[in-house]
């Protein structure tokens, strides 16, 4: 007679004879498996933590969980960060939080540690609102990833901090003089770029990495392959432009337009901001940014009298409302828009000449045409047997 099979029993399990445990589920549906060891004793405690689910008390903590540290949540989603066009400034982001909060437990972190770190970094370190901001996003993002992935339990500190507000309408443009004094102070070679960044109107990375590939100088176009907002767009080459990235290829056989320290690297951001703060210490000029001389581009088209709409193509802004902080710039552009609500009053014509009166018709073409055309004129009319008086 076969043997009757033992029925399972639902959440008990023996791992080896003698070794009951059991498997269950919590309210949120994470799973948890405990060591019991009679079958009796496993029987009885999946039993009550099905009554503690049902009844929604919160389990004990079967073992003591090591607290996750700002810093190390930080640096278990480094890949993810890492592989984004921000990498850059994520990178720096996160030194700051790992420096001002790297220790601390994440569920330790409150809103107000965020908003006394960003007082510090406004006030005393003088960082622009928008920069702060950019570190505060980052920090936020990163606890979004940890609940996601259920390594972080709770709310989100950084949610309950509002945004500080920006003021993106600054424009700073070199002047004519500070040029000269900028020009003076730098290296050639320095300089070069200095001025392909103001008569190109490229973002810092996108002049910084273009490649020998992306110039075109028979159809005078510049490729930039991944703008800002990660799509492709040309811009039109000058012909200074053209004989400054000339110049510049002629310099060098590297692949980049503008090589590093070591031919297989382009030259970095971080070199052109030494740079220039170096090239301005040195000219004594203040307040003034490698973006701004972006600023200076966009500036210069403007006065020069440029409509919004080419500027936002030439510049590659993806809305009109970026470049609309240089219409104030452009005042001949503004005040013909407004002569098209009161045009000005139409000159009174002017009386016919009075042919019937040869003696007052010389008179009045004496007042208008030169002695020649006069002549010419009186000899015309003679041959028609018109006679008219020359008046001196």
């Amino acid at each position: 007679m076969a043997e009757k099979t033992e029925k399972k029993e639902r959440g008990l399990f023996e791992k080896k004879p003698g070794e009951w445990w059991i498997q269950w589920f919590d309210a949120e549906g994470r799973r948890h498996r405990e060591k019991v060891g009679t079958k009796a004793a496993a029987r009885q405690l999946y039993q009550k933590r099905q009554t503690e689910k049902l009844q929604g008390k919160k389990l004990p903590e079967l073992t003591p969980k090591k607290a996750l540290l700002v810093k190390d949540m930080i640096e278990r989603f480094r890949p993810s960060w890492e592989a984004k066009k921000s990498a850059r400034d994520d990178g720096r982001y996160a030194a700051y939080w790992i420096e001002a909060l790297g220790s601390l437990a994440a569920r330790e972190v409150r809103p107000s540690d965020i908003e006394g770190w960003r007082a510090k970094r406004q006030k005393v370190d003088g960082v622009a609102p928008a920069t702060v901001n950019r570190a505060v996003a980052f920090l936020k993002r990163i606890y979004n990833l940890a609940i996601r992935d259920g390594i972080f339990e709770g709310s989100n500190p950084v949610a309950k901090v509002r945004q500080i507000r920006e003021n993106n309408s600054r424009v700073r443009y070199l002047t004519a003089e500070e040029e000269a004094a900028l020009r003076a102070c730098c290296s050639g070679d320095f300089w070069l770029k200095v001025e392909v960044a103001f008569l190109s109107g490229l973002r810092q990375m996108e002049q910084l990495t273009l490649r020998r590939a992306d110039l075109d100088f028979r159809a005078r176009v510049i490729t930039v392959r991944e703008s800002k907002h990660g799509e492709s767009r040309t811009v039109p080459m000058s012909d200074r432009l053209a004989e400054l990235f000339g110049q510049q290829l002629d310099s060098h056989k590297s692949e980049w337009v503008f090589p590093g320290r070591f031919p297989e690297e382009h030259f970095t951001g971080t070199g052109a901001i030494h740079g220039l703060k170096a090239a301005m210490k040195r000219a004594g000029v203040d307040n003034l940014t490698w973006h701004d001389l972006r600023h200076t581009f966009c500036s210069r088209l403007a006065m020069a009298g440029c409509s919004l709409a080419t500027i936002q193509q030439l510049a590659g802004h993806k809305t009109i409302t970026v470049t609309q902080r240089y219409a104030h710039l452009s005042p001949e552009h503004n005040r013909a828009a407004m002569e098209l609500l009161a045009p000005r009053p139409k000159p009174a014509p002017e009386p016919p000449l009075p042919w019937d009166d040869m003696d007052a018709l010389a008179e009045v073409l004496a007042q208008q045409l030169s002695e020649a055309e006069l002549a010419a004129l009186v000899a015309a009319l003679a041959r028609r047997g018109r006679h008219l008086r020359a008046v001196k």
